[in-house]
């Protein structure tokens, strides 16, 4: 029941409120070992005008993550990878979009082994 607070008594009230809100500091937390982190552009993929872009993204992502390169960043991205999907007004369709954050040693393998991410149709 999130964000539902009950109190048993009005002596703990106040202490029970702050102690059962969430810290948003603490829900997206890093590792400590990751100092300097780079958010990268790791895929780029364009879909035609459909009526759920969700649902129609998934292929060429699913498709990515079985590449080498979609299985290395999956193994080496720092915190979470997330997609996201714009309107492409040149293209008449949806723009996909895969970000995730890399620190220094693994941003310079990526950008020597695949370099920046064209876009694919």
């Amino acid at each position: 029941m999130p964000y539902q607070i009950f109190f048993r008594s009005r002596k703990n009230s106040l202490k029970t409120l702050l102690n059962r809100i969430p810290d948003p500091l603490k829900l997206h937390t890093l590792p400590s070992n990751s100092f300097n982190l780079h958010k990268v552009i790791l895929y780029k993929c364009f879909i035609g005008d459909v009526e759920d872009p969700y649902i129609w993204a998934a292929d060429p992502i699913m498709r990515w993550q079985d590449t080498e390169q979609g299985r290395w960043c999956l193994d080496n991205c720092e915190g979470d990878i997330v997609f996201h999907t714009a309107v492409d007004h040149r293209g008449l369709g949806y723009q996909v979009v895969i970000q995730g954050n890399l620190n220094d040693k693994n941003l310079t393998y990526f950008k020597l082994r695949w370099g920046d991410v064209l876009s694919h149709k």
